[in-house]
């Protein structure tokens, strides 16, 4: 229910009768998908790798200038969880507040833009920056904890879907009105607050002991502990953000930030407080070109973060280039065949009679030779 412009598409295949929760099942399943992808469909990606949790191949489709990718994986769970569940929580939660929505698709555009959101570069996914979001609005009291909101509301979300049926398959979720300017300026402040609140929860964030460790969770709208990680890495992290769908069908804590590096959450926490920074700075410098012109602020910020992405991928100029008078081409003629010359001692010396052995062609000492060689 958060998707932006030009996001990808999670898509999987069912395959009937097979067991689709054998990894080794998947990728075969996924090799022969990408073997038989033709024009204009074409295969930009296959991720088999072995520490990868789903096995998936991207394809891309580009047409008048645009290009859609889909991330495609085989079997609809993982590990004995419906791939759809947490999703279908998180837009019953999006469907309570349109303000929610708002801030969270200008949250995962910062992110994208930053290029902070690829899970495979160390970074918080997609998925996690939307429940990161949502957390900080149960925080602040806006939203419930998942454990006491609807039940019905719950029920309806958490439920699988049936691929036989798809009216289960879908939710509705209301359109993002106009807002009002109050609302505007109410979505900047929280985009705002909501950079410096990461750094701030990162920055308290308790140590981790050898037995506990400690995550966040939307279930219980708190931090809570939860089992430390079976793989440690030199480079792992220690946050933990709970996935919603998990706790509430299988009743276990797994981790959506399980990918993030230490060194890629470091950067990340420094675009934070520089973005809320710039944020805040513009919404203050009432002069400023876009608000004379009555646009929103946030919009505007946006705006900016966007160009400045399109002129990182801008490729190098090359100034003009001096016109040079043309240089006369250096002479490759093959050198002159060397002359064996003989030494000037030798020629004096053969001012003497004719070499015997000369007329006869018998003379086996040529040049060496002190006799005239001459008739």
């Amino acid at each position: 229910g958060a998707h932006l412009t030009g996001s990808d598409l999670d898509l999987c295949i069912d395959m009937p009768g097979e067991s689709t929760e054998d990894r080794t099942v998947q990728v075969a399943a996924l090799r022969r998908v990408a073997a038989g992808v033709k024009w204009p469909l074409r295969v930009l990606e296959t991720r088999f790798w072995k520490n990868i949790k789903v096995p998936i191949i991207i394809v891309s489709y580009a047409s008048r200038g645009h290009m859609i990718e889909a991330d495609i994986s085989v079997g609809h769970e993982c590990d004995s969880l419906r791939k759809d569940v947490t999703d279908r929580i998180v837009r019953s939660v999006l469907a309570t507040d349109s303000l929610i929505l708002g801030v969270l698709r200008a949250i995962k555009t910062w992110a994208k833009l930053e290029q902070l959101n690829k899970a495979y570069d160390g970074f918080l996914s997609s998925l996690g920056w939307t429940l990161l979001v949502l957390y900080f609005f149960i925080e602040r009291g806006d939203v419930s904890a998942l454990a006491t909101m609807d039940e019905q509301a719950l029920v309806v979300a958490s439920e699988p879907c049936d691929v036989a049926d798809p009216a289960s398959m879908t939710l509705d979720l209301p359109q993002v009105a106009e807002a009002a300017e109050t609302d505007k300026v109410l979505a900047q402040d929280l985009v705002a607050d909501f950079f410096d609140w990461v750094v701030a929860t990162v920055s308290a964030w308790p140590e981790s002991s050898e037995e506990t460790a400690f995550g966040l969770s939307l279930v219980e709208g708190q931090m809570i502990e939860v089992p430390l990680p079976i793989q440690k890495y030199s480079d792992k992290c220690s946050f933990f953000l709970e996935d919603p769908g998990a706790r509430m069908r299988k009743g276990t804590s797994e981790n959506v930030a399980r990918s993030l590096r230490a060194s890629s959450w470091s950067r990340t926490l420094e675009r934070c407080t520089a973005s809320a920074s710039s944020l805040r700075d513009m919404a203050t410098n009432q002069d400023s070109s876009a608000a004379s012109e009555g646009s929103c602020v946030l919009e505007a910020w946006i705006e900016q973060l966007r160009r400045g992405a399109v002129e990182k991928k801008k490729p190098m100029q090359v100034g003009p280039l001096k016109r040079m008078l043309p240089m006369p081409l250096p002479s490759f003629a093959p050198p002159a065949k060397r002359q064996r010359q003989t030494p000037l001692g030798q020629l004096m010396q053969r001012t003497g009679p004719i070499c015997k052995w000369f007329l006869k062609n018998e003379c086996w000492d040529g040049d060496r030779c002190r006799n005239r060689h001459a008739m």
